[in-house]
């Protein structure tokens, strides 16, 4: 966890308006109410990459499946509901994108809240 606050997007804007404008450092910080060092980050960020927005969703792994992997992948189980996982893995990896293997086809169908994959048989 960092050492400081969440700063929100109108208080990098006042931020980099004030410093843009002539204001000291101390001048903006009281102003905004935040502290010295946070404004000279966020004006130092912004003369780097004239951009004040963090680089947030850059983070992370990315998803191997697309959307629009994600909505084939509906539309098969909804075809044929007795499938199971391993029935339904050469299909979706016909697909151009990259192969999936087993654990995340199951992965992607949990947050698709499909669980079991044979229906039970009704007397």
């Amino acid at each position: 966890m960092g050492k400081f606050k969440y700063v929100t997007e109108w208080q990098k804007g006042a931020i980099v308006f004030g410093g843009a404008h002539g204001h000291t450092v101390s001048e903006v910080s009281g102003f905004v109410g935040v502290s010295q060092r946070t404004v000279q980050r966020v004006y130092k960020q912004w003369c780097n990459r004239r951009s004040h927005e963090t680089r947030r969703q850059n983070c992370g792994r990315k998803k191997i499946l697309t959307e629009r992997d994600r909505r084939r992948v509906s539309r098969l189980v909804n075809q044929n509901r007795f499938h199971t996982r391993q029935e339904l893995l050469p299909s979706v990896n016909e697909s151009p994108s990259q192969p999936v293997s087993e654990r995340t086809l199951r992965r992607e169908l949990h947050t698709m809240n499909i669980w079991s994959r044979v229906p039970r048989k009704r007397p």
